[in-house]
C-alpha cells in the first residue's frame, strides 16, 4: 500500500530523519564512522565500511556481502531483495579500490580532515524490470568522476560528495550530497552510526531518472521534465558488531524522503523509500 503523501506524513518523515540523525549524540565516541553516502546502492554497505582502516597497516582489506530489501527503483512501491558483494582495498588511507566507494585517492589529509577524488559507477536502471516503467527508455550504466571531503571530530563526521556522469548514454548529470554522522560505542564490540544527509541533482540527472517523455503510453500526463534541485533528504542507522577482531556483521537501515520535482514525477509511487538489511564480512 502506498503511504499517504500529505503534509502530516512528510512532517513525520522529516521528524524521523532528524531523530535518527541525533540518535547517536548521547553515545560515547567511537572510531566507527560510515564512509559511504546515504543514497543508492552505497547505503546498502555503509555499515560494512563503517570502521575506518587501521592506520598502522600499510594495506587494509575488507571482504563481505550485504543482503536486504529495497525498492525495485528509487520511487517504486514494490520492494525486492538485493545481494550486494563488497570488496574494499585500502592503501595507507590514501588510495582505495572498492565496490562501495569506487576507485579514489586522498589528495589532502591532516589529523581531522581529508579530501580527494574518485571514480564511481552508476548502475543505471533497467526499466524492463518493472511493469510500471517498462515503456520508458532505460538509464544506461555510467562511470562518474567526483570529489569528496570528510571532517572528523570526537565521533562526528561532516562529509560532502559530488559526482558527474561521464557517458552520454547514462544519466550524464551532476549529483551532490552533504551529510553529518555520529558514531557511538555501546559495548567493547558493538557500535552504532546514525546520520542524515541532503542530496541535490542537476536537470540532466533528474530528467534521466524521474522524467517521462511526452505521450508515453501508460501515463496520464503528456510528459514530465523535472528541473534541477533537491532530490531527497535521508537518514541512516548502522549497527556494527565485531564477532572477532576480523569478522563482523551489521544491521543497516536507511530512509529517504523525495522532495522537489522528483517527488512530483508520475513514476514515483512511493516517496518514502527505505532499505533494511544486514551484511557480514572479514577485515584484515
Amino acid at each position: 500500500m502506498k503511504r499517504p503523501t500529505g503534509s502530516c506524513t512528510r512532517g513525520l518523515a522529516i521528524a524521523a530523519i532528524a531523530a535518527i540523525a541525533l540518535a547517536g549524540a548521547a553515545l560515547p565516541a567511537s572510531d566507527a564512522l560510515a564512509s559511504g553516502a546515504t543514497y543508492g546502492r552505497e547505503a546498502r554497505l555503509a555499515g560494512a565500511t563503517a570502521v575506518l582502516p587501521n592506520a598502522e597497516n600499510e594495506w587494509n582489506y575488507n571482504f563481505g556481502v550485504g543482503f536486504g530489501t529495497a525498492p525495485g527503483y528509487f520511487g517504486d512501491k514494490d520492494y525486492d531483495t538485493h545481494l550486494s558483494p563488497l570488496i574494499d582495498i585500502d592503501w595507507r588511507q590514501r588510495v582505495f579500490l572498492s565496490t562501495q566507494r569506487g576507485l579514489g585517492a586522498v589528495l589532502f589529509r591532516n589529523s581531522s580532515f581529508r579530501m580527494g577524488g574518485r571514480l564511481t559507477y552508476d548502475q543505471g536502471r533497467d526499466n524492463g524490470d518493472s511493469s510500471f516503467i517498462r515503456r520508458l527508455p532505460d538509464v544506461d550504466p555510467s562511470v562518474e568522476a567526483g570529489l569528496f571531503f570528510e571532517n572528523y571530530s570526537a565521533g562526528w563526521r561532516i562529509w560532502g560528495d559530488a559526482r558527474k556522469g561521464l557517458q552520454s548514454e547514462g544519466h550524464n548529470g551532476l549529483l551532490g550530497s552533504l551529510g553529518v554522522d555520529r558514531a557511538g560505542r555501546i559495548s567493547d564490540r558493538a557500535s552504532i552510526v546514525a546520520g542524515a544527509s541532503v542530496t541535490a541533482a542537476s536537470k540532466r540527472y533528474n530528467d534521466a531518472y524521474f522524467g517521462v517523455p511526452r505521450n508515453t503510453a501508460g501515463f496520464a500526463v503528456a510528459g514530465f521534465t523535472p528541473e534541477a534541485g533537491v532530490r531527497d533528504v535521508g537518514a541512516h542507522l548502522n549497527f556494527i558488531f565485531q564477532v572477532t577482531d576480523q569478522i563482523y556483521f551489521t544491521v543497516d537501515a536507511t530512509l529517504n524522503l523525495l522532495l522537489g520535482d522528483p517527488s512530483k514525477s508520475p513514476i514515483v509511487r512511493e516517496d518514502l523509500p527505505f532499505y533494511v538489511g544486514t551484511s557480514v564480512g572479514v577485515r584484515f
